[in-house]
């Protein structure tokens, strides 16, 4: 990956790959990463905090996409070695709407730790919080970090040295950053002590800001009125309210409103957009998808009565919508179009005495049952657009690609199996694979985490106190000290259930809602596995399953533990051997595993020498030899508890059945493996192609395939022209300007063109 140059004076760069290791990993837990460290012109003394790219901050900012991340760093380059721009590379972080950070200043003239005193004494005392600094932590000067009702506003300026840093306000540079003196940015834990990931929390480990400052610092000015939303608001909301599970559905309100009114668009207009901003924010579609949708029907509607859509009008109603929620919790809404059969395991759930005491016990558990009527009753579907066919068109789209959450392992938000014969060590590899996810460290020293994020892990048998034997013994043998191991996003659930129990799935839905994981890992199957659903029917396990995948797939990765028959061959690994039927049809990636020799244990010592085979119908399979030994702890005779675990992975290349690699180590046939994928793929770009020939190839790193590409634009071996075209866009048509590639002059002809 491209590095961006150490600034001569001496203030250091982050490596691209560190650049975009630690921004995603700060993207997963909800804050939005941003490249700084542009030096403006003019500035002799600068403080390498300027951001690179503009739309990224302020009231009217974007939403980072993960797929820029690993763009930045180039481009920065770019902007250095072609347009004379100066700077370094440093990581920074914007605020989402629910998190603020107390910018507190104390050193030289600035007394900002005075005046949060003076604050506290007006206020009461702060809760020990999160601190960022590049500083000593004892000065008091850092950046302290709270949770706060999602969109509240306060004022950026409480004091003269203290300055609160919000979604539409500043942003902050965090660690591994360089501060402009050399010293780096750390990152600390409430208790003061070093976190040496340096990734901030997420926004429910954060500690709630108190009422009286909260009342105290709001900037009532930038409140709206009990109406209309402000530009502010319409900003954020379009920003929070991003995606969802049913954009399909957006057609068929737009089928009601409109139809209902041909005569008199303005109300449907109106009534389409407010049922938009009540189900958008219940999380059942992108508020932006809507909104484009019912503007191009506006659009015809205006035009088949020969008239025009008045675009301050639209602005009016968007603002009504938008304030007419505001006042509507996200669950409330959420439920409106929710089946009934789910509102009334919510129900049965929320009247029980576990519910009632968990919701004593937090104040994030929304206790208004004032439940409203499904807005979707109204829609009155048609089963065919209850069943709808999706079109040729839609079918030669554009396809959303397929990230790695664990490379070479495990793809984002693919549900699969992790199988094997009894005893074949399938827990410690979900469960290693699990914590180096919440970390962000590689699975097993070799697999990269492209995705890191939170984790629940569903745990069915062995208990909670083997489950914690085996979580420290794995934290520890990735080099994570127990603080660190404490400060993960990883949370485990003991309490076992049916899938078909409406209290279990109540439990777990909130459980998906207030963590918001990656992965979600159930082990094993059979513990929770309906009474009522027959192992052997695939018939009736497959919409069992289906079930299962539709709750959690669409956010996470989904990994279940389930075995593989007794009676089959020991020496090949095959989805048809699972057990239970419908498993090996149902799994987009899997993992299956057996020994290769017979497990040993001498003495407190155990042995484990494994065969695994990890694929997906994506990308093919390859397999590795993968040898554990274990230890137990025998500081207490009376204690059975692992001290310590190891492990080591060799590729298997001989045994791979599919997904082999062909090693391309010259560079000429490199250039020619690229100008075969643009010849293939002419509307390409450069991620995609270097994607594919990584998958591909074997021989050359990430940067290498980079370097490689952009010496093929630049020597003339791959050319590319741009065009505008018109094209669909809705129901309307946009202009897009069109890259395509092709091979230009031969590799190996010297200069000739």
């Amino acid at each position: 990956m491209t590095s961006v140059p150490a600034n001569p004076v001496g203030v250091q760069s982050l490596s691209a790959d560190t650049f975009v290791s630690s921004a995603m990993r700060n993207h997963s837990r909800g804050w939005h990463p941003l490249p700084v460290g542009r030096v403006e012109k003019g500035n002799d003394q600068p403080k390498y905090k300027a951001p690179w790219f503009k739309g990224l901050t302020g009231y009217d900012a974007k939403l980072t996409d993960p797929s820029e991340i690993e763009d930045w760093p180039q481009r920065i380059r770019r902007l250095i070695d072609e347009h004379g721009a100066s700077g370094i590379l440093s990581l920074g972080v914007r605020c989402p709407t629910d998190r603020i950070g107390i910018d507190v200043d104390q050193y030289g003239s600035k007394r900002g730790l005075d005046q949060l005193r003076e604050l506290e004494a007006k206020y009461g005392k702060l809760p020990p919080a999160p601190v960022v600094t590049a500083r000593e932590l004892s000065t008091g000067s850092g950046i302290r970090l709270f949770r706060v009702p999602d969109g509240w506003h306060g004022k950026t300026q409480p004091a003269e040295h203290i300055e609160l840093i919000q979604w539409f306000h500043r942003y902050l540079v965090v660690p591994p950053s360089f501060h402009y003196s050399g010293s780096r940015y750390q990152r600390y834990r409430c208790d003061g002590q070093l976190v040496r990931s340096g990734v901030l929390p997420e926004s429910k480990a954060l500690p709630m800001l108190p009422d009286d400052w909260l009342a105290g610092l709001a900037d009532l000015k930038a409140r709206a009125g009990a109406s209309d939303a402000t530009a502010q608001e319409i900003a954020a909301f379009e920003a929070k309210y991003s995606s969802g599970p049913q954009p399909m559905v957006i057609d068929a309100i737009i089928e009601k409103t409109f139809g209902s009114n041909p005569n008199q668009t303005r109300n449907a207009l109106r009534d389409a957009l407010c049922w938009a901003a009540r189900e958008s924010k219940g999380g059942r579609y992108g508020w932006r998808k809507a909104l484009g949708k019912i503007r191009d029907a506006a659009v015809l509607s205006y035009a088949n009565r020969g008239r025009t859509l008045d675009e301050t009008e639209l602005a009016d109603l968007i603002a009504l919508a938008i304030g007419e929620v505001r006042d509507q919790t996200e669950r409330e809404l959420w439920l409106r179009w929710q089946p009934d059969e789910v509102k009334q395991g919510i129900a049965d759930f929320e009247s029980s005495s576990w519910a009632g005491k968990k919701r004593k016990q937090s104040n994030m558990v929304d206790t208004n049952d004032d439940w409203v009527e499904d807005d979707s009753a109204g829609l009155d579907l048609d089963p065919w657009d209850k069943f709808p066919l999706v079109s040729s068109k839609t079918l030669a789209g554009e396809i959303e690609p397929a990230r790695w959450l664990v490379k070479g392992v495990w793809i984002e938000k693919s549900a699969g199996v992790a199988a094997g014969k009894k005893k074949a060590f399938k827990t410690w590899q979900m469960h290693s694979m699990g914590l180096a996810i919440a970390s962000g460290l590689p699975f097993l020293d070799e697999f990269e985490v492209v995705t890191g994020g939170s984790v629940i892990y569903l745990s069915g048998e062995g208990g909670q106190d083997e489950f914690m034997s085996r979580h420290q013994a794995i934290g520890a043998r990735y080099g994570l000290k127990p603080n660190e191991l404490e400060d993960l996003s990883f949370h485990s659930l003991f309490k076992v259930s049916t899938l078909s129990d409406p209290e279990f799935m109540a439990a777990l839905k909130h459980h998906l809602d207030v963590v918001q994981p990656v992965a979600v890992y159930i082990d094993p199957l059979y513990a929770y596995h309906p009474k009522d659903v027959e192992t052997g029917n695939v018939y009736s396990r497959g919409p069992m399953l289906a079930k299962i995948r539709e709750e959690i797939e669409p956010y996470a990765a989904l990994i279940i533990g389930d075995h593989i028959n007794k009676s089959a061959d020991d020496n090949r690994l095959d989805l048809d051997d699972i057990g239970f039927s419908g498993m090996s049809q149902w799994a987009d990636s899997w993992c299956l595993q057996s020994h290769r020799t017979d497990f040993q244990s001498i003495g407190i010592d155990s042995y484990a020498k494994l065969k695994v085979e990890y694929g997906s119908r994506r990308t093919g399979s390859m397999r590795y030899d993968i040898d554990w030994h274990l230890t137990r702890d025998m500081s207490d005779h009376n204690v059975i508890k692992w001290a310590a675990c190891d492990w080591s992975v060799v590729h298997n290349a001989a045994d791979a059945i599919t997904g082999r690699f062909t090693v391309l180590a010259d560079d000429d046939d490199c250039l020619r493996a690229i100008q075969a994928d643009v010849d293939a793929n002419p509307e390409t770009s450069k991620t995609n192609t270097i994607t594919r020939l990584l998958a591909a190839y074997k021989g050359r790193s990430r940067d290498g395939w980079r370097a490689l590409w952009d010496r093929s634009i630049r020597d003339g071996y791959v050319v590319s022209t741009k065009t505008k075209e018109i094209r669909p866009y809705g129901k309307s048509t946009r202009e897009y300007e069109v890259e395509r590639f092709k091979t230009g002059r031969e590799v190996g002809k010297g200069n000739q063109r």
